[in-house]
């Protein structure tokens, strides 16, 4: 699930700066209570990925968050002259991991020409939440590990863990979410996007053969919060064919969670709002 996918001005030129998270506040620039609308590239496609406003003071904070590029965009009605937004993001590694210790983030952006330039370096903190401010609209951004990926999922007595990838719009298969489930096999997601997804268990925590409980947070295709009770058709390609067969229509609560049984290791499912 995508959880997210998941995911983002003053640049520094010749060399990297290591900036730790910040003890001042965060904030952004004429960019408070703004609407913004962040596009993702991963699995070699551009797609919308979460749309949002900000806080009082142009900050908007986002979980899980995949490295990758990301930009920005505001409506023209909402435009302002030196307009930079802030993000609050907590980073997951290039396995849908979330991070566990303070990690080093290399920041990039690409100039008008396409030519990828280093910013510098953010640290997380222990949870893997990353601090930035000076974001601007319509560049493109790179969010990249730069620390050896010493992150984990440790097997735990009673409880299964369940590699997720996604594939969103035009996309190829990307890994967009790697947790465990809790001791009544039901894994927790948020931000997922309609699409396509398929689930693997790590090997030896559960029988494959045995589904388990998927409770999603669900967001529309543009991919906005939902904030009333709406309809989520659910599709499986079943069988050596993988014909796509229609599971049910779900509802969700007015925050947009839905709950699945009998979600199986192995199937490809597809998720599509109706509004």
């Amino acid at each position: 699930m995508k959880q997210n996918v998941f995911k983002m001005t003053v640049l520094v030129i010749g060399g990297f700066l290591i900036v730790p998270l910040a003890s001042q506040a965060l904030s952004g620039t004429n960019a408070d209570d703004t609407r913004v609308k962040f596009y993702s590239e991963q699995g070699n496609d551009w797609f919308r990925s979460l749309t949002m406003d900000t806080n009082d003071d142009g900050v908007l904070k986002i979980k899980n968050v995949l490295p990758g590029w990301y930009k920005l965009k505001i409506n023209d009605d909402d435009t302002h002259s030196s307009q930079t937004v802030a993000v609050e993001a907590r980073m997951l590694d290039l396995d849908g991991r979330r991070l566990k210790e303070k990690t080093n983030v290399d920041l990039f952006y690409n100039t008008a020409a396409g030519v990828k330039t280093a910013i510098g370096t953010v640290q997380t903190d222990e949870d893997g939440w990353l601090k930035k401010a000076g974001l601007s609209a319509d560049v493109e951004y790179k969010f990249e590990l730069s620390d050896n990926d010493d992150s984990s999922v440790s097997k735990k007595e009673g409880k299964t863990r369940i590699k997720c990838k996604a594939k969103i719009d035009d996309s190829d298969w990307f890994s967009s979410f790697y947790g465990r489930t809790d001791e009544n096999q039901v894994l927790e997601v948020i931000n997922v996007l309609p699409g396509k997804y398929k689930f693997k268990y790590k090997s030896g925590d559960r029988d494959v053969a045995l589904p388990f409980i998927l409770k999603a947070t669900v967001l529309t295709e543009k991919g906005e919060e939902i904030e009333e009770a709406t309809k989520v058709h659910l599709w499986a390609y079943l069988g050596p064919e993988k014909v796509k067969t229609f599971a049910g229509e779900v509802i969700t609560n007015e925050d947009g969670e839905i709950t699945v049984p009998g979600v199986m290791h192995g199937v490809k499912y597809k998720i599509k709002v109706i509004e």
